[in-house]
């Protein structure tokens, strides 16, 4: 039997579920301490932050293997598979929120804009200097939050959505510097593309072909080929197919469905043409895969 696939709702103590809140921000050794499924896989359905401010580890983040020290910010967002395999005294703080809570005031911004918020962020971490100010400053920040969430006082929710909007922008900052051009302006070229990702994570498992994409965006295939590879260095239809490709590896170790089933799931009728697609993909059949990995 695969391992059982947990919600966030599941993950987190009722502890800390106040008043079915869409935020939760609490200090990491807390969680732990209250949390016994945090080594367990699990599926987040929301949004998650999580910065460690002493000591190591090693946990999992859509089956790669991520070393945990002090300063890294993790970025987790829905649908991601996270799992820790070992911890060693590790404090810091855990962040959990939803697509709602952050829109509520900046819906003209989405999260999906973040850089680290979607399947092709160049990394689910960020690493902060704790010696420097910056990390004073980030230090500062979290602990702020962490009090206004405790507190409750009046109009506590405005204020922690502005702190958690200044987390992320200043986490995108770094981000940009580490992974990116920084204060780069974003072309036309670079918010179709944006938006080709956004479309993906919404339709890949119902839209497989370049042309059902190019034709939302009102653009022709070739030209989406086009941007892709010039930007991403990738074609159109390579993204669409590791999108599906990530999807159906989640599914093969999280789920107790059958092969045929995952496929149907994913937009493939014919289950023999969804064994050989994945086989193509990644050099083994989807059973050999669920055998090695579970």
């Amino acid at each position: 039997m695969p391992p059982r696939l947990y919600n966030i709702e599941n993950l987190r103590c009722h502890t800390f579920f106040k008043k079915d809140m869409p935020i939760d921000i609490l200090r990491a050794q807390d969680f732990f301490r209250e949390s016994p499924l945090g080594s367990k896989a699990h599926r987040h359905n929301y949004y998650m932050l999580f910065f460690v401010k002493s000591g190591r580890g090693s946990q999992l983040i859509d089956f790669q293997r991520h070393d945990t020290r002090p300063g890294m910010l993790f970025t987790m967002y829905p649908g991601q598979i996270h799992a820790w395999e070992a911890r060693q005294e590790i404090e810091g703080y855990v962040l959990f929120f939803t697509d709602d809570f952050f829109n509520l005031r900046y819906h003209n911004h989405q999260l999906q804009e973040f850089p680290f918020f979607h399947y092709e962020a160049a990394s689910p971490f960020i690493q902060i200097d704790l010696a420097s100010r910056k990390g004073e400053e980030f230090l500062s920040l979290w602990e702020s939050m962490l009090e206004e969430y405790q507190t409750m006082s009046k109009d506590y929710e405005k204020v922690l959505r502005s702190y958690l909007n200044i987390l992320l922008l200043q986490s995108q900052r770094e981000y940009l510097m580490q992974y990116g051009a920084q204060n780069q302006e974003e072309n036309q070229g670079e918010k179709l593309i944006r938006q080709f990702t956004q479309l993906i994570s919404k339709h890949y498992f119902q839209k497989h072909q370049v042309k059902d994409y190019a034709e939302i965006l009102l653009i022709s295939p070739n030209y989406l080929n086009t941007l892709c590879t010039r930007i991403t260095g990738k074609h159109a239809g390579v993204l669409i197919r590791d999108r599906i490709m990530l999807e159906a590896k989640r599914l093969l170790i999280h789920e107790t469905k059958t092969v045929a089933q995952i496929g149907l799931e994913l937009g493939f009728e014919d289950n023999s043409y969804f064994s050989r697609f994945f086989r193509k993909y990644s050099g083994m059949s989807p059973e050999t895969f669920r055998r090695d990995h579970r």
